[in-house]
């Protein structure tokens, strides 16, 4: 059992710090709203991989393709709103300090959207 607990921890331990889309995302939530509003967000993987994988084995697998097809483009119809919102951060930043941080709570929230739809498509590539 221990060759498989060594291999599991050190496949899990090289995902975990390549960069990546998550870690962009935490990174940003730190610079906008400062190191203890993100610091819920890095929970989001534990909050958000339980229900995806109970979902992809008890639901997804048995919808027709073409829900997938439509779910994975809603998906990708989210991440461009993330983005447009990062852009959007960013050039008020360069005209001044934003108003008021995000809630933890919302920070979390997207953190786990962001990370379950990372958890689908982990290369960031759109088969």
């Amino acid at each position: 059992m221990w060759p498989y607990l060594v291999f599991g921890s050190s496949y899990a331990f090289a995902a975990a710090v390549q960069p990546g889309q998550f870690q962009a995302y935490l990174i940003s939530r730190t610079i906008a709203n400062g190191w203890r509003s993100t610091l819920p967000a890095v929970l989001a993987p534990l909050l958000s991989d339980v229900p995806v994988v109970t979902l992809v084995l008890l639901v997804l697998t048995q919808v027709p393709p073409l829900l997938v097809h439509v779910l994975r483009l809603l998906g990708g119809v989210f991440l461009l709103y993330l983005a447009g919102e990062a852009l959007r951060a960013c050039r008020a930043y360069r005209q001044g300090p934003s108003a008021s941080p995000a809630p933890a709570h919302r920070t979390l929230l997207e953190a786990a959207v962001v990370n379950d739809r990372l958890a689908k498509h982990p290369s960031g590539v759109r088969s």
